[in-house]
C-alpha cells in the first residue's frame, strides 16, 4: 500500500450505521469481521457523533441452484446523508438451500472482511 493510499485510509472517520436485513445471531460475526480488517489496515471506526463517514448496509439471502446466495450492499454517505460511494458483493454458501440458516459466522466475518478491503480501496482512490 502506497504512502499516500494509508494516509487516505488513517484520515477516514467511519461509522456502521446499519446492517438491514441480517438477523440478530449474524451481528456479532460481521461486526468481528468489519473491527477485525478496520483495525489491521489502520481504519478508525467511531461513534456516529466522531465519524465523517457513515455506512449502511443491506443484506438479503436467496435460494439458487441448491445454495443460497447472500446479496449485499453498502451505501457511503457523508454526515449530511449524500451517497457518496456504493459496495456491492455476492457470496454463495455452497452445501445446502434455506435463507440465513444457511449461513455459518465464517462466511459472515468474510463478508466483513471484503467490505473494509472494498471500503479502504474507494477511500484510497477518492480521498473522501
Amino acid at each position: 500500500m502506497s504512502r499516500e493510499a494509508a494516509a487516505a485510509i488513517a484520515s477516514a472517520r467511519v461509522h456502521f450505521a446499519a446492517a438491514v436485513g441480517t438477523p440478530a445471531e449474524a451481528l456479532q460475526p460481521l461486526q468481528d469481521g468489519l473491527n477485525e480488517r478496520a483495525r489491521e489496515i489502520g481504519l478508525s471506526i467511531e461513534t456516529a457523533e466522531n465519524a465523517t463517514l457513515v455506512v449502511n448496509g443491506y443484506f438479503s439471502t436467496v435460494a439458487e441452484d441448491g445454495g443460497t446466495l447472500i446479496i449485499y450492499v453498502w451505501d457511503v454517505t457523508d454526515k449530511a446523508g449524500n451517497r457518496l460511494h456504493r459496495l456491492q458483493g455476492q457470496h454463495r454458501v455452497s452445501n445446502t438451500s434455506g435463507g440465513w440458516e444457511a449461513v455459518d459466522p465464517a462466511t459472515i466475518k468474510r463478508i466483513g472482511e471484503r467490505t473494509i478491503d472494498e471500503l479502504a480501496g474507494w477511500l484510497s482512490r477518492s480521498k473522501a
